[in-house]
């Protein structure tokens, strides 16, 4: 005869991961009866915000990008140096660096605002010095933190600003008999 499994005479016994009378189900490999691999589907980055030490599956990616910050801003001779600080972060899986947006201020509505700057210059380094500057004017400026790998930061700099020292105009030319020490720009007023 005929023996009873638990799921009417003859029929086989329960099945499947379920454990339930003619089930096919199948975990998953998360190990998940019916799943779909969500469960061990995440960030397998150890840099980011949400990264998951026990998937399998790589999923998505957040990541948040500290600012730069202590942005300095010295006038020169129509120029101005700015230097500021490195985002402070560690970050073990990435070795892209950053590159930092310098924006000229004038006319945006906020600190905050760096969309309403206009885009100047872009560096790999933590200084530059914008040059060819008038000096009737105060230039401010901000700097966004972008990774070559992960983006930009979500936190513009602090903003500094700076109005370029005007030029001495003289004799540049340490030979010639006028020569002006103080001369910044040579006005081809040298005499020998």
């Amino acid at each position: 005869g005929n023996v009873e499994a638990g799921c009417g005479c003859g029929d086989p016994g329960p099945s499947g991961c379920d454990e339930t009378c003619g089930s096919t189900l199948e975990n998953d490999d998360c190990g998940v009866c019916d799943g779909d691999n969500s469960s061990c589907t995440g960030c397998m980055n150890t840099d980011a915000d949400n990264y998951c030490e026990d998937c399998i599956f790589a999923g998505t990616c957040n990541f948040t990008i500290p600012g730069a910050s202590d942005l300095v801003a010295t006038a020169g001779v129509g120029s101005v140096a700015l230097s500021w600080a490195a985002p402070d972060v560690v970050l073990n899986e990435s070795m892209a660096g950053f590159e930092y947006y310098i924006y000229d201020m004038q006319g945006a509505a906020s600190n905050s605002d760096y969309q309403g700057g206009t885009l100047v210059e872009t560096v790999s380094t933590t200084s530059t010095i914008i040059t060819d500057l008038d000096t009737d004017r105060e230039y401010c400026y901000t700097v966004l933190a972008v990774h070559n790998e992960y983006g930009e930061s979500g936190n513009i700099s602090n903003m500094d600003c700076a109005e370029p020292i005007a030029h001495t105009y003289g004799c540049a030319d340490e030979n010639a008999c006028n020569y002006n020490i103080d001369a910044t720009a040579d006005d081809g007023s040298c005499t020998y």
